[in-house]
């Protein structure tokens, strides 16, 4: 190297190594910053085959039939409800709670009547792997007109909102919301035209909109009225406020009558109303 004044000196090969030591030491921090080596949770930002379908609709003529092809292998078999095959109709990507998920909302629309419109939602993992999936009606004499995924911070869960339409008779529900829980889909609230709390109704299996709790024995109801998790208590009382429930069995439980009297002074409004509605129906109201 030479000085300003003309002086030649030879580089320090010490003191060049210790410099390139530590320019390695400093772009081996900078890769486990930004990620280079794979930190947790890499896998769940991925690109799989599902993205190209997220967020467009699924009609004819927006995809190829290779493409669809494509959507229909990881979709599987399907269950017909009412001797209907719901199809694929969205599909919808979220990451909440660190960690990603798609959903396939498979729909059927209302055709031979008496009939009903059926549902499928399928839930899978960052690697569009199938975790678990729900087949059931929604609505008999109740036409589907669409359906879309919000995010609720009331519930601090997704919500699969799903617009409908009474048919020849059918019950006035207009809107069913579904919330995606712990990878659980629950049924949390029934709406009219008007907006107004809707019951379900449970006197024949054709009549039930949705999928029901898996509880069975008082205790378990109590466990989900108790649940510090707003779609626990929302599942089970919209079941506890559906037509055609035994109540007299499960209000004989003074467990489940105190909880269903601190829940109907919720400050939640959702579960306020469903919870005044119960008290009503087993008469505490």
């Amino acid at each position: 190297m030479l000085l300003p004044n003309g002086a030649q000196v030879s580089p320090n090969p010490d003191a060049m190594n210790h410099a390139g030591d530590r320019c390695i030491a400093r772009c081996v921090i900078f890769a486990l910053a930004v990620g280079v080596f794979g930190p947790p949770g890499v896998l769940d930002a991925q690109t799989t085959k599902l993205d190209q379908f997220v967020g467009k609709a699924l009609s004819a003529g927006n995809f190829s039939d290779r493409e669809l092809l494509t959507l229909d292998e990881v979709v599987g078999d399907v269950p017909r409800v009412f001797g209907v095959t719901p199809k694929p109709w969205y599909v919808w990507k979220t990451t909440g709670h660190g960690r990603t998920r798609y959903v396939i909302f498979l729909g059927g629309n209302l055709g031979l009547v008496p009939g009903g419109s059926v549902a499928c939602v399928q839930l899978l993992d960052a690697t569009a792997k199938i975790i678990n999936s729900w087949s059931f009606s929604t609505g008999w004499r109740v036409d589907m007109s669409s359906a879309r995924l919000e995010h609720s911070d009331a519930l601090a869960s997704d919500l699969i909102v799903i617009s409908t339409e009474p048919q020849f008779g059918g019950p006035d529900v207009a809107t069913e919301y579904f919330a995606i829980s712990k990878d659980q889909l629950r049924l949390v609230r029934l709406e009219s035209h008007h907006g107004d709390l809707a019951q379900n109704d449970y006197r024949a299996s054709n009549r039930e909109i949705g999928v029901a709790p898996e509880a069975d024995t008082p205790e378990q109801w109590i466990a989900l009225l108790e649940s510090q998790d707003k779609v626990d208590v929302l599942s089970a009382l919209v079941f506890l406020d559906g037509k055609g429930i035994d109540r007299p069995a499960l209000a004989r439980t003074a467990r489940i009558r105190e909880l269903i009297r601190r829940l109907a002074k919720s400050d939640d409004d959702w579960v306020r109303q469903a919870a005044q509605l119960a008290a009503r129906l087993v008469g505490l109201a």
